[in-house]
């Protein structure tokens, strides 16, 4: 279990609030007396948010598109207005557009980074002077397990969580001394609509809500990462020293798209 004292009072910022983790990390932050601001890209559920939550003045529904950069801004003024300055910035937005093994499209590959990165980077830049100048605040950063190696149906998505957990890791090498937290998150398979759509298999596989509640331990334990669940994390860790040409013919499709 978590500890609910440690998000009570706290104004948080949770992206990605639509589906999967980011939907069962808000349903239990929910429970939790804290000011909550939840950010989703789906019309419909920003609907259900916002029709469910009517009248609660410790909870902001926004439809903020993560990769534009002045949506993000001024969702971050109409926080700081409504709430004070955040304490928690859990930046959980990302999708996987899916590839054909021999196929690029160039387009899924922009938006996916577009959201997978940037949508990182837009909240970071305009939070990072702010939190050094009050000397405290917490970036959670969810990357993946799959941002080590170059699998050939995630070729975008990969490389997506590769530049995450870079970014993540020198952001935590540069704030840490001066007061900031940055927590790297690396999932394996959660059982999400994102991986519904996946055709391969997807061993050790957790529920959503098992991966929020480790989420939710690791960010008040202060975890600088946290990767679940611990077989895929330790065969990952094989997986990135092994030598590459052993590396491709394991992961080389058999009935390759």
């Amino acid at each position: 279990m978590h500890d609910p004292n440690f998000y009570k009072n706290k104004t948080i910022i949770l992206t990605g609030a639509s589906t999967g983790i980011g939907r069962s990390l808000a349903e239990k932050l929910l429970a939790i007396e804290c000011k909550l601001v939840l950010v989703a890209r789906r019309k419909e559920l920003i609907e259900e948010y916002t029709v469910k939550f009517a009248g609660r003045k410790d909870i902001l529904v926004s439809g903020c598109d993560v990769s534009d950069r002045v949506e993000v801004e001024a969702l971050l003024k109409e926080t700081e207005t409504r709430f004070g300055l955040p304490d928690i910035l859990i930046l959980n937005a990302g999708v996987s557009l899916g590839e054909k093994y021999t196929v690029l499209d160039p387009e899924a590959t922009r938006k996916t980074m577009e959201i997978n990165f940037f949508g990182v980077v837009n909240f970071v830049h305009p939070m990072l002077q702010p939190f050094l100048k009050r000397g405290s605040g917490t970036f959670v950063i969810v990357s993946s397990l799959a941002d080590g190696r170059g699998y050939p149906q995630s070729a975008a998505y990969s490389a997506s969580k590769a530049a995450v957990s870079i970014f993540a890791e020198s952001l935590a090498v540069k704030t840490e001394p001066l007061g900031l937290k940055v927590i790297t998150v690396k999932p394996g398979f959660v059982k999400t609509p994102m991986t519904d759509k996946n055709k391969f298999p997807m061993p050790f596989m957790i529920s959503a809500e098992k991966a929020a509640d480790i989420m939710m331990r690791g960010i008040a334990r202060g975890k600088r990462v946290i990767r679940f669940p611990a077989a895929t994390s330790f065969l990952v860790a094989l997986s990135n020293i092994t030598p590459f040409s052993l590396f491709a013919a394991a992961v080389r499709g058999k009935g390759a798209e």
